[in-house]
């Protein structure tokens, strides 16, 4: 199992997620963004996010996933 933040998954705060594959963690994410979508925060980070190209948005998630594969599991 590893863990990332929100943060670290380029979002707005410090909440932690848990799981054994980078795709779950990042359902989790999402999930969380959905429900405080209405923090400044995160609709900034949100507005960030869909202002990149698709190509950006594949390279995001590229360094994403590479660094959650480096993280050690807990």
């Amino acid at each position: 199992m590893k863990k990332m933040t929100c943060k670290q998954l380029w979002w707005a705060c410090d909440m932690e997620f848990y799981g054994e594959d980078f795709e779950s963690i990042g359902n989790m994410c999402k999930q969380h963004v959905m429900e405080v979508k209405d923090d400044p925060a995160h609709q900034q980070a949100m507005q960030e996010m869909m202002s990149l190209d698709p190509q950006a948005q594949q390279a995001r998630y590229a360094t994403r996933k590479a660094e959650f594969d480096e993280l050690p599991h807990i």
